[in-house]
């Protein structure tokens, strides 16, 4: 990877200020620094390049690196060499030692895997230089740090921290890619994508960088639960609910295909909506109505509707009567809309002598009613209207021998 070349490409120079002989390096596994492009570039420098064998007991021993000749290790399946094998004292041997790092300070400390291999194979070689090849965000400002461990103890150990400063002085370099802005924007691209295959293994790896991933993974896993959880929570307790499939006409009558069944938030459901498709055909619609609305039981005529109006009123709906009227001139039909206050006229009395009809005054039977439906089409030659009790009797008597028209009244009438 870029970020890979980028610290290969810090790294040697420093090196070949140091005119090393032999060097201490380690196999990186995918999600460590230098990748698979180190040991090639240490080997093509001309230096004797020296890697480490993981014992059982906590301990390392090495062998020299001949490039192609390298082998899963028998704990930790880090690639290892095949070499004739070299004691833990071979390290005092190297030149300069780079170790492996999950983390480094500014002070020299080092934050390895936490099995204390390198803490106690250091040991073996206070003298020598030594280079943690880490990415920027793993350079800390400060890290905790153990004492030293012993080179023979067996003891296991959690994450601890390698003081990586050589008894004679400050001799610890830690290279990252700060310096070089393409060195920089590679970490910031590597951070911010997932490596699949890196991935997979650290996770067949033992230490800090497993647990740390695996946690990442867990938390991951818990959202994701915890959203399905939600989603499929909020779908259970949202209710279905009749809305109209299509937009629908005054006073027509719903058939199967004006409606449809639909799950809503309950928050935005009205408390009397209509919940049973089959109950919804058949009803006459008493305003317009659009696609995606929901069927309410005062949309149509009935019981829900008369109490609502006379609600509005502040009377009782017991004291209201539904009356369809025909109209003598059906011409007006389209002026009028639901919730119109209108009074209904007629003109002459119950004489048959059309002519004395005619010359009548015009006389009103009703006032203060409300248009329920006023439906258009062609074949609409009336109205439905919700009168008072004692008009509603006075409207259906005169509807049977008189002519019958309404007259806009209220507000609207005088344009408000």
């Amino acid at each position: 990877m870029l970020i890979d070349a980028t610290l290969i490409s810090h790294l040697l120079p420093h090196l070949r200020t140091l005119s090393p002989r032999r060097v201490a390096a380690y196999s990186p596994m995918p999600s460590e620094p230098g990748g698979s492009a180190l040991l090639p570039a240490l080997i093509k420098e001309g230096w004797e390049i020296m890697l480490p064998i993981t014992l059982s007991g906590g301990e390392l021993q090495w062998a020299m690196y001949t490039p192609g000749e390298l082998t899963p290790g028998e704990f930790f399946d880090i690639a290892e060499p095949t070499g004739p094998r070299l004691p833990s004292s071979a390290l005092s041997t190297c030149d300069v030692i780079i170790v492996p790092a999950l983390g480094v300070d500014r002070r020299g400390v080092r934050l390895g895997q936490g099995a204390g291999y390198y803490d106690r194979a250091l040991l073996h070689a206070p003298n020598q230089p030594r280079i943690a090849l880490v990415y920027d965000n793993e350079v800390h400002d400060s890290l905790p740090a153990d004492p030293p461990r012993p080179a023979c103890s067996r003891r296991r150990h959690p994450v601890g921290c390698a003081d990586l400063r050589a008894i004679n002085g400050d001799t610890l370099v830690f290279l990252g890619t700060e310096g070089t802005k393409q060195g920089v924007e590679a970490v910031k691209e590597n951070m911010a994508s997932f490596n699949f295959p890196s991935s997979l293994s650290t996770l067949s790896t033992p230490g800090y960088r497993r647990s740390v991933l695996m946690r990442r993974l867990v938390a991951g896993l818990l959202i994701i639960c915890a959203v399905l959880l939600a989603l499929s929570g909020r779908a259970a307790k949202d209710p279905q609910v009749v809305v109209f499939a299509r937009d629908v006409a005054p006073g027509a009558v719903l058939s199967a295909d004006d409606v449809e069944m639909r799950s809503l938030p309950s928050n935005i459901v009205p408390a009397n909506a209509v919940t049973d498709h089959a109950k919804a055909e058949g009803q006459v619609i008493a305003a317009a109505a659009s696609a995606g609305e929901v069927l309410t039981t005062t949309r149509i005529t009935g019981p829900d509707l008369v109490s609502s109006i006379a609600h509005a009123r502040g009377a009782d709906a017991s004291s209201f009567t539904l009356v369809p009227v025909k109209l003598a001139e059906p011409d007006i039909i389209p002026m009028l809309h639901h919730g119109d206050e209108v009074s209904v006229v007629t003109t002459g009395d119950d004489s048959t002598d059309a002519e004395v009809a005619a010359v009548a005054a015009a006389r009103t039977i009703a006032t203060g009613g409300t248009v329920v439906t006023a439906g258009s089409g062609e074949a609409q030659t009336g109205v439905l209207l919700l009168l008072r009790n004692e008009d509603a009797v006075n409207v259906a008597a005169s509807s049977l021998t008189l002519p019958l028209t309404v007259v806009l009244t209220g507000g609207k009438h005088r344009g408000e």
